[in-house]
């Protein structure tokens, strides 16, 4: 073999290479280093990604406490996998080991492990998703709800096996469904804006406050937190040039009075609450109380709120008289009166609060 120089080290593919790799490849093959699966021995997932590539291992954890792998797995990602951030990387890897060892993991309980702290804390079994994270982060806990797994984070040094597949991974035409369904919603949830993709990417390119956050989606970079409104990052995503938090399309400053304007068009009375579920920019809410405010359709349809009513002091004892039920508690239920001048309690048990009964415990009081 011709020798190749890479760094300007010469590299030779000699005969004693080939015949260890071989090796290598028997013993990886046999059944001393490969296990059977069994039922009643616990699981292990291990799963980690690099800038071009995931590879997942599905271990059982021997009586004596050593990990010995089932099977294990990779893929090459595509263009657009490698483009993002390394924490997506490193939730996909999980979402690609899992859909891969579907068969040996739904319906039993099984150990998770990564090498990327913030992953573990997105998809810990005992915390929810931030409410705002990114469009792709939500659907891969949607699909992780399935599973009962125990996450837990392992060191670099210690995940060599994943490590390594993800290092030298399968070269793969196609990419996987869960990212390709994934981008087609993040995509739809875009195009339903009033204005064009083309028309949101030019003018997020071009929008100077969000330029490093821009760039830095584009090439996972991490990114400051002035640069990103002091949001945490992982609610943002890029799809298409444009910029997304969480299922919500950022609108730069020239596309604003457009897309304000369409939502206002209906004078809807929860217009806050309809725009949240579309579109943010920084102080999208005080933008849309100003346009409100200058609306004589929107003042008739949205009233001002009235201001609350206090009650008035009252001059003697039981001149009113506040009753609320309590319970129930060992089976009975209880009814509460206080007098509002001097705050006496009376309660009365009640072996239920249907009308007839509680009728007949407020006549008695009355009596009383």
């Amino acid at each position: 073999m011709t020798p190749q120089k890479r760094n300007d080290v010469p590299f030779q593919w000699s005969k004693s290479c080939e015949e260890a790799f071989r090796k290598v490849k028997q013993e990886m093959q046999s059944d001393s280093f490969l296990v059977h699966y069994n039922p009643e021995l616990p699981l292990v997932l291990a799963t980690d990604a690099s800038p071009y590539g995931v590879g997942t291992v599905l271990s059982h954890v021997l009586l004596d406490g050593s990990e010995r792998p089932i099977q294990y797995v990779s893929q090459t990602l595509n263009e657009t996998q490698r483009k993002y951030k390394q924490v997506d990387r490193e939730a996909y890897a999980i979402v690609f080991g899992i859909r891969r060892f579907h068969q040996y993991l739904y319906g039993r309980k099984f150990v998770l492990y990564t090498d990327n702290e913030p992953v573990k804390q997105i998809f810990s079994e005992t915390k929810g998703l931030p409410t705002m994270s990114a469009l792709r982060m939500q659907h891969y806990a949607t699909f992780l709800q399935s599973f009962d797994y125990t996450i837990k984070f392992r060191p670099t040094k210690q995940h060599c096996n994943a490590d390594a597949f993800s290092r030298l991974p399968i070269a793969t035409k196609q990419p996987d469904n869960v990212v390709e369904e994934v981008a087609m919603l993040e995509t739809s949830i875009i195009e339903t804006m009033p204005v064009t993709v083309e028309d949101l990417a030019k003018g997020t390119a071009a929008d100077g406050s969000v330029k490093l956050l821009h760039h830095g989606l584009r090439n996972g970079k991490t990114v400051e937190a002035k640069d990103r409104f002091g949001i945490d990052r992982n609610e943002f995503s890029l799809q298409q040039g444009c910029i997304l938090r969480g299922i919500r399309v950022y609108i730069p400053p020239e596309l604003r009075t457009k897309v304000l304007n369409e939502l206002h068009s209906i004078h809807f009375c929860r217009l806050k609450a309809l725009a949240r579920g579309y579109v943010w920019w920084e102080r999208i809410d005080r933008d849309i109380e100003e346009l409100v405010k200058n609306c004589a359709s929107c003042q008739v349809t949205n009233p001002a709120k009235a201001p609350l009513h206090c009650w008035e002091h009252a001059a003697q004892p039981f001149e009113r008289v506040h009753v609320d039920f309590a319970g129930p508690f060992m089976g009975k239920y209880f009814i509460v009166f206080v007098d509002a001048y001097t705050n006496w309690p009376e309660v009365k048990i009640l072996r239920d609060i249907t009308t007839a009964t509680t009728i007949n415990a407020c006549t008695q009081q009355i009596i009383l």
